[in-house]
């Protein structure tokens, strides 16, 4: 819609460039009433709800300006595509906010906004091309039923957080004990061991299992992840994987949430050691001083 509206204020009043600011101001009308009168009176309704009727309104306004033709009307139909337009991006900024943890929420949503309006960019050289070839009522009525055929895709994909899954920060690994100066390794990696006695019969199992804690761990900052079996002791497993630094896998004490701690409970399940699985952590050394000092 924004892509079209030169052509529109173009072909009411020519080359009058009164027009097109004016519909401008009308889109940012429609913004503003959308952003401080209705949305907040409409927290209650459900995303996609608030989602489906706002397209359902932008689909509306886009047809009725395409038919229907004076500078009131169109006035009135681009001010109802500002509201339904900041309905729609304010409900999918939520959604992209609330599902991830708040760790990564601004990267997230940097990630959604970059998308979106890469699409806006992409669409407005489309319908603008269409709009040319075609004429502005066939683009408008093409995007529209666009709009309107989407929504089918919400029957599969719904959008709504993740409200079963717990994303607040578990915080239940423990700190290690600093025995060296960690200062003097502030450059190093960081190599975390985990060593798991399992009984050999549950071995596909527990793997399947580490397989998820991989998932969780590389999310969470780490650079590599392996699980390496005994080949003398069927029973001995040991999970290693790599920070890049120990500020780094000290954010990792803090990424991970409830619902990771489950998946990391499970695994421990499969342990059949009387004491829990052993934990080390190593740091490495700057060999390139050593050499220096020699």
């Amino acid at each position: 819609m924004i892509s079209l509206l030169p052509l529109l204020a173009r072909n009411e009043s020519g080359p009058n460039s009164i027009l097109f600011g004016i519909l401008v101001g009308a889109f940012g009308i429609g913004g503003l009433v959308s952003g401080f009168v209705i949305v907040p009176r409409i927290k209650n309704i459900s995303i996609e709800k608030r989602v489906a009727g706002a397209t359902i309104l932008y689909a509306v306004a886009m047809m009725v300006i395409a038919f229907h033709h004076g500078i009131v009307i169109l006035f009135v139909g681009i001010v109802t595509v500002g509201t339904a337009l900041i309905i729609m991006t304010s409900s999918l900024n939520f959604v992209a906010y609330n599902s991830v943890s708040s760790w990564v929420r601004t990267r997230v949503v940097s990630v959604h906004q970059m998308m979106y309006w890469g699409g806006v960019a992409f669409g407005s050289i489309v319908w603008g091309i269409v709009g040319e070839i075609f004429g502005i009522p066939i683009a408008l009525l093409a995007a529209a039923i666009g709009l309107v055929s989407g929504l089918a895709l919400a029957i599969r994909y719904k959008l709504k957080p993740q409200t079963d899954v717990d994303l607040t920060p578990a915080m239940h690994w423990h700190m290690p004990r600093e025995m060296i100066d960690i200062d003097d390794h502030t450059g190093g990696s960081v190599l975390v061991e985990m060593e798991f006695q399992i009984d050999p019969r549950h071995s596909q199992e527990f793997e399947s299992a580490m397989n998820d804690i991989r998932s969780v761990i590389l999310r969470d900052g780490a650079i590599n992840w392996d699980l390496f079996h005994d080949i003398e002791n069927p029973s001995r497993y040991v999970m290693m994987f790599t920070s890049e630094s120990w500020t780094e896998h000290l954010r990792q004490h803090e990424r991970m949430t409830k619902a990771d701690l489950a998946i990391e409970q499970r695994a421990i399940s499969f342990h059949i050691g009387k004491d829990p699985p052993r934990i080390s952590h190593f740091i490495s050394e700057d060999m390139s001083k050593q050499n220096h000092k020699t």
